[in-house]
């Protein structure tokens, strides 16, 4: 998802003020929330409610929590600690040549890498509880 100068400001980042502009609209009835609301200058939307930015605010700092890379140790010892070490090491065993190679000598696993996609999606797990699996391995 493309972010806007409106997720930037939003994520906080430096110098996003300065590509916005902010205007005056009506949302809710929050003069607080008008009050910090700032848009692109070419922003022609549908104006969102009050619900709608807190939503993308809380999809944007989960996007930013989320851990990326971890390392195999890390990996392994979430998988135990979830009890899924034993079911990914048999799936592995089923796998071609090129994944066992993977499992069994990368470093890091990328949380978005196909491979833990494919594992993720044999194991029956959703994407969030492959995100929290990465983020219990970042704990070790």
């Amino acid at each position: 998802m493309a972010l806007t100068s409106f997720d930037l400001l939003l994520k906080g980042w430096p110098g996003a003020a300065a590509q916005c502009r902010a205007v005056n609209m009506p949302v809710a009835d929050d003069a607080d929330f008008q009050s910090r609301i700032v848009w692109s200058a070419d922003y022609t939307g549908p104006k969102p409610t009050l619900a709608e930015v807190e939503a993308r605010r809380a999809e944007i700092e989960y996007e930013q929590a989320r851990v990326k890379v971890v390392a195999a140790r890390q990996l392994r010892l979430a998988l135990l600690q979830s009890g899924l070490l034993d079911t990914v090491d048999g799936a592995m065993q089923g796998a071609d040549r090129a994944t066992r190679i993977e499992w069994e000598y990368a470093t890091q696993f990328e949380r978005l890498h196909p491979m833990v996609a494919a594992m993720g999606a044999q194991l029956g797990k959703t994407e969030r509880e492959i995100d929290d699996l990465f983020a219990l391995a970042a704990t070790f």
